[in-house]
Formats: C-alpha cells, structure tokens, sequence
C-alpha cells in the first residue's frame, strides 16, 4: 500500500511538470505595430503608463505616432487607445494587469516599447514608468508641459532642441539615476524638492534648492524643471548632440 502511494507521487510529480513546459513553451515573444492619425485635435495630451520594460520616446513620425510593441506575453500586451473631442486629443498607453494563470516567465523575455511621434503635433505628456530603462527625447517634440513619475528604474530626459515656446517639466519620486541633457543657448531653472539629490554640475550654478545654467541670466527660463522626492542621482549635461 505504501508503495503505491510512492508511486503515485512520482506519476503526479511528472504530470505537474510536463504540465510546467509545455505552459513555459506555448508562449513566445510578441511584436506589434500601431500607426495613429490626428484629425482635428489643436492639442493632443498622452497618458502613457509602463510597469516593467523599456521606453523609448522620440520624433521620427508623419503621423501623430508610429509605435513598435515587443512584449512576452499576451497578459503583458499593452492596450492603446486615442480619441479626439473638440480641438483635443487624447491618447493613452498603458501596461494593463491581467490574469497571468498557466503563463510562466521565460529566459531572455523582453518588454520594449518603442514610440516616434511627429514634432509637428502640439503634444502634452504625462508618463508613468517604474523599473526598466528609459529613454526620452522629448525636447525636439513640439511640447510643453511633461509630467514623469518616476519609479526603480533609470532615466534618460533629453530637453534639448530648438524652442520657441517654454517648456515645464515635473518629475516626481524615483529611486534611480536621472540624467537630463539641456540645451546650452536656452536659460533653465530647476527646482529641487522633497530630498531630490543633486550633484554639482558643469556649467550650473546652485542658489539654495535652484539650480540655473549661464543662460538663465540673459534670457530667462525657457526651460522650467521642478524635481520632487527623486532619491536617486541626479546629474545634468549641456550638450549640442545627443549621445545616449
């Protein structure tokens, strides 16, 4: 009796883990693409929303967005949507949770999210990230306001590009490094708040919790930046090319 209940062990044993495969090797790595077109939209605000990958945002579109989805698994597909009301846009981007029963992780899996926009289109961003890479050129966008929330993860913030309008920019929490490149010829100011971390940088000067460039003093600020609660490093660049 006791030798049949052994048995039975190592046939459940095997069941279980024949099971395990086969769910590990029904899924494979996904890619998606998705072109948008403004109608009538003035303004368009994008809502995007990543829990885990990597981000790229950056100009190189015709049309309001081209995007390129790679994404493991179908519970990590992210749901796209846009609107138009008015003279207003609304797009939105966001990494949905969803039941993940019978899908397993795999090696080498990769969640990337690679979004061009056309620098014609008057666009506002509002942008989640938390752990994963993040790559945002964003100063050569026709944009001015960007809201980032901040999470585990590191960030590239390229501001840097020709600006006739101010551009207002936010970022809040975040525990990892934080590079921003700013243009030379443009006067900016930043704000640091809530125990953000700073270290000295070339070609800005600290006054307190504000930080300016050698611009600011003839022009202004045509580039505003508060920073609020980011702990992790912080450090800033003055650059004519991008080189990220």
């Amino acid at each position: 009796m006791k030798k049949g209940n052994k048995r039975g062990k190592y046939y459940l044993c095997f069941i279980v883990l024949f099971g395990l495969a086969g769910c590990v090797g029904t899924f494979s790595q996904k890619q998606e693409f998705e072109s948008l077109e403004r109608q009538n939209a003035e303004w368009v605000d994008a809502r995007i929303r990543i829990n885990e990958g990597e981000l790229f945002i950056a100009p190189g579109a015709q049309q309001l967005m081209n995007a390129r989805f790679d994404y493991p698994q179908p519970t990590k597909r992210p749901e796209v949507f846009y609107e138009e009301a008015g003279d207003r846009g609304l797009l939105s981007i966001q990494q949905v949770s969803r039941s993940s029963v019978g899908e397993f992780g795999r090696m080498g899996e990769s969640n990337k999210w690679n979004l061009l926009f056309d620098p014609a289109v008057r666009i506002n961003f509002d942008i989640g990230v938390d752990k994963g890479m993040s790559t945002l050129k964003i100063g050569t966008l026709n944009t001015r306001r960007v809201h980032l929330h901040a999470g585990r993860g590191n960030i590239i913030l390229d501001l840097r590009g020709p600006r006739e309008e101010a551009l207002y920019v936010t970022v809040r929490g975040g525990e990892g490094a934080l590079d921003i490149y700013l243009p030379r010829d443009k006067g900016v100011q930043l704000q640091f708040q809530g125990g953000s971390q700073y270290t000295d940088s070339e070609g800005f000067s600290r006054q307190g919790d504000v930080v300016v460039n050698e611009a600011y003093d003839k022009d202004g600020a045509a580039i505003e930046i508060i920073l609020s609660g980011h702990l992790g490093p912080i450090r800033l660049f003055e650059e004519t090319e991008f080189s990220g």
